[in-house]
């Protein structure tokens, strides 16, 4: 009686499926150069365009805000400097993330 109780519970177990909450934290923007605008001091604005039809897009931007050139991170200042030696702005890309519910940019990343 113990045995086919005992597999009467495992069965049962096994048949349930696994259930787990997934909600998206963050979401990741990949924009050409010539459709970001960078934000000027570290609790300012910074500004994306999906593609070049899209409506522009304000995020906020933080002192917690990264900024990485090549997996190098960098303050603002210099990461703003960087970017205007950059030639071709229509086929070089960047990462924006966006934490949603901070609704603050977690990082800016850029690889030449």
């Amino acid at each position: 009686m113990t045995v086919r109780l005992l597999a009467l519970t495992v069965l049962a177990a096994l048949s349930f499926s696994a259930r787990a909450d997934f909600h998206t934290v963050q979401q990741a923007y990949e924009v050409a150069l010539t459709n970001f605008q960078a934000p000027v001091s570290l609790n300012g604005m910074l500004t994306i365009r999906e593609c070049d039809g899209c409506e522009p897009r304000s995020l906020r931007v933080d002192a917690n805000t990264r900024y990485e050139l090549n997996q190098e991170t960098l303050d603002l200042q210099q990461f703003r400097k960087r970017l205007l030696t950059v030639r071709d702005r229509d086929n070089t890309w960047l990462t924006v993330l966006h934490h949603l519910e901070r609704d603050t940019v977690t990082v800016v990343s850029l690889t030449l």
